[in-house]
This record gives C-alpha cells, sequence and structure tokens, in this order.
C-alpha cells in the first residue's frame, strides 16, 4: 500500500532484537505494570521457550488501515517479526488497542444521554482456568516423551529389547508433564483440545454474573443494569440484564442485542461489534427506558478488561 493514501499512517516498526517482548508504543502502561510484565514474560520463555509479545498501539488503522480486523492486523504483525520458531510455530502475540477502548467508552456515554439505564461493556481474556486441561496436556505430552525416548534409547542400542531405566523413564514424564501443562497454559488451541463446550459454556456463565454483581450492574439507581460480557478463550458472548430491564425488553430484545454482536464478531470485527450491540441496546433501551434528564450514572463508562491468567 502507498503511504501517501493513508495519511498520518506509520508502518510497523522493524523486528526487535532477541528477549525485546514487550512494546508500549501507546505509552498506555506505567512502569512498574511493565517491569511486571517483562518478568513473566522472560519467565515463560525460560521454562516454556515460548516468546509472548505484547504490544500496545492507539489505533490498528494507524499502522495498518486495510485490515478488515484484528486478527488479520495481528497476523500481519506476526508475519513482519516472525515471532516464534517456524519448525514449532510456538510464538504468542497479545496487541493492545487503546484507542479501540476509548471509542467503546465514548459510545457508552452517548447511549446514557438517552437511557437511564447503564450499559458495561466487559471483555475477559478466558473466564476459567481450566486446570484439569493443562494436566491432562501435560499427561499426554509426558507420555510422548517417555515414547520417544524409549525409541530413541532402542534405535541407540541397536537392540529391540533394551529400555530405558526406570528412573529416566519418570524424569521423561515429569519433564513432559510440565513442558505440555505449560504449553497448554498459553497456547490457547492446544489448551481447548482438553476442554468441553458445557464446561466452557459454565465458566462463562458464572463469570459473567460474577462482574455483573461486583461491579454493581445489577444494582444501579433505576435497576437499569446491562452487561454485554465477551470471553475471547471460549469465543463466547453472554447478555445480562438487571429483571426491569430484562422484563421491558424481553427475551427477544435480549436476543437482538446479542444477534447485533454476533454479526460482526463473525466477520472478525471484535471492537465493531461491541458496537453494534451498543447501538441496538440504545435504540430499546432508549424506548424502554428513556432518560428522566437527571445524571444518574453511577458505573464506569470503560470498558472493562480481565485477564485471570497471571
Amino acid at each position: 500500500m502507498l503511504s501517501a493514501a493513508w495519511p498520518g499512517r506509520a508502518d510497523i516498526p522493524p523486528k526487535p532484537g532477541p528477549g525485546e517482548f514487550f512494546h508500549d508504543l501507546a505509552n498506555a502502561i506505567d512502569e512498574e505494570d511493565a517491569q511486571e510484565i517483562r518478568s513473566l514474560q522472560q519467565s515463560t520463555f525460560q521454562q516454556a521457550g515460548v516468546p509472548i509479545v505484547v504490544v500496545t498501539v492507539n489505533r490498528m488503522q494507524a499502522y495498518d488501515p486495510g485490515s478488515p480486523s484484528i486478527e488479520s492486523f495481528a497476523r500481519r504483525w506476526f508475519d513482519t517479526w516472525g515471532i516464534g520458531g517456524q519448525a514449532k510455530n510456538d510464538g504468542i502475540l497479545v496487541i493492545i488497542t487503546t484507542g479501540d477502548r476509548e471509542r467503546l467508552s465514548q459510545r457508552i456515554i452517548k447511549l446514557e444521554e438517552r437511557t437511564d439505564a447503564e450499559v458495561v461493556c466487559a471483555v475477559s481474556t478466558e473466564s476459567g482456568r481450566y486446570d484439569r486441561a493443562e494436566s491432562f496436556s501435560g499427561l499426554c505430552v509426558g507420555l510422548l516423551a517417555l515414547a520417544v525416548g524409549n525409541k530413541l534409547f532402542v534405535m541407540a542400542k541397536w537392540d529391540a529389547s533394551a529400555s530405558v531405566s526406570l528412573g529416566w523413564q519418570v524424569t521423561l514424564i515429569v519433564l513432559g508433564f510440565v513442558a505440555g501443562s505449560l504449553l497448554a497454559s498459553y497456547w490457547h488451541p492446544l489448551r481447548r483440545l482438553f476442554v468441553t463446550k458445557s464446561e466452557m459454556r459454565t465458566e462463562v456463565l458464572r463469570r459473567a454474573h460474577q462482574v455483573f454483581s461486583q461491579h454493581g450492574v445489577g444494582d444501579t439507581l433505576h435497576r437499569g443494569g446491562l452487561l454485554i460480557y465477551l470471553s475471547l478463550f471460549e469465543r463466547q458472548l453472554e447478555i445480562r440484564a438487571d429483571r426491569p430491564v430484562a422484563e421491558k425488553l424481553s427475551q427477544e430484545g435480549l436476543e437482538a442485542v446479542r444477534d447485533a454482536v454476533l454479526a460482526k464478531l463473525r466477520e472478525g470485527h471484535m471492537t465493531d461489534g461491541l458496537v453494534a450491540g451498543l447501538d441496538k441496546s440504545e435504540a430499546l433501551l432508549a424506548e424502554a427506558l428513556p432518560s428522566t434528564g437527571k445524571d444518574t450514572s453511577a458505573l464506569s463508562n470503560e470498558v472493562l478488561l480481565f485477564h485471570p491468567r497471571p
């Protein structure tokens, strides 16, 4: 693409040096948090050999206006930097777009000017820990390590009856278990293999209820709370409303909000999906619970972001 066609565009920066995993291009993270993130990145890389690169940008359009979604933008950045080993394909890239978060906050403010209801958007990287899935992954990798170790030992000895000693068998299983558990902890596709849909749904409902309760969505002045909760690992969406709102909008109205979000999510547009949900919420709530002209907002208009896994 020609840069002249996109005023203000900044190209993706050159590939950083080895061990440089944190890049706060939006200046959105304070130094104390940045140091903690760097420490976790280095620890994960040393223990599991998996590089987790974190990048913050103001808006993805400033770097790649042609990308139709955050997924394609992240893929281009991932490929440009060549994150992870080519043979293992084990690199992880986390891109945080602060400008999109501000866009959603402003949309919530505008929505609440037309209604006494209060809407909260929450996005979580995952809703559950799924420790059992990590254990299953570790067990599988441990058994695989044992099988490979025995095979290599037999090949080295040229004796089909030869076998690895008990001590080495235990060592191979333990090392494989640890490696498999750590890999599943940070690589979603592997962990998802060992988690059932019902488990994920249960965790999403539990976490959505927790956010709804702990952040006061069900305790607003006019009992007009509405939560749009998106969980990324599970790829699930939950719309939860206080009883008066649920009664006024009916199940059909709540499903309309859900469908508006999902339509954009299926196209790969997460931010646009949440905006579409807010647009639909405004149209419904402005009629069902119109503004009385008083500032009754008690909840933050900031998008809630959750990352349960340290």
